[in-house]
């Protein structure tokens, strides 16, 4: 009896060994990488894992490429009589992150390049009101990009040279902004009804013939 329990624990580890598995090496690298990226993430806010069972933090890693944490011991202890396959890992995973930093760095100039170029325009657009509002390249600028901050200027720039930068996008600035063009005649007569001629002009009694040839 005591034999039979024996087999059947035996069986059982047996089982349980079989269900895990080598991680591939293809996922290898990648699974190396993300979890030095993890301990960063947690090196630098601790709190972020407060209350969670540390043994379990790679495990939603693990699971996004098919694995589970007991896997991955598994494929490290295979490993271990191996070092020079665990260098390669390692190796490649040194890769994968190095690439991650430069892209990251590459994006972050990008970043600071644009808002070096966007700075004058954002202080044209968050400067307080003045009368250097009066210039209509710096209205039409924050008219464009920032709308709704002045929604109600009423300005009006006789010349033609600085108008032709007024070209806000929304209508309301040309409700606000355009003055209704009117026939002068039209406004300020009394009697703008038509005036009738008449069609035989007569002659001017005044007017002097001329010599008979």
């Amino acid at each position: 009896m005591n034999q039979f329990f024996r087999i059947l624990i035996l069986a059982a580890f047996v089982a349980i060994s079989c269900s895990r598995e080598v991680i591939d090496d293809d996922d290898m690298p990648k699974i190396l990488a993300d979890i030095y990226m993890t301990d960063r993430a947690i090196l630098n806010n601790p709190m972020s894992i407060r209350g969670t069972d540390s043994s379990r933090v790679y495990e939603s890693l693990l699971n996004k490429y098919g694995y589970k944490t007991e896997d991955l011991t598994y494929t490290l202890d295979y490993y271990l009589p191996r070092p020079t396959k665990l260098k390669i890992y390692f190796t490649e995973a040194k890769t994968i992150l190095e690439n991650k930093e430069k892209r990251v760095s590459e994006k972050i100039s990008a970043l600071k390049y644009r808002d070096s170029l966007l700075a004058p325009v954002k202080r044209i657009i968050d400067q307080p009101d003045s009368l250097k509002d009066i210039d209509s390249y710096i209205r039409s600028l924050r008219w464009m990009l920032s709308p709704e901050k002045h929604p109600g200027w009423r300005l009006f720039m006789a010349d033609s040279i600085q108008k032709r930068y007024e070209i806000p996008m929304l209508t309301k600035w040309w409700i606000n902004n355009l003055s209704s063009k009117q026939n002068s005649f039209l406004k300020y007569e009394k009697n703008s009804r038509p005036i009738s001629l008449p069609l035989d002009k007569p002659a001017d009694p005044e007017r002097l013939s001329l010599p008979e040839h």
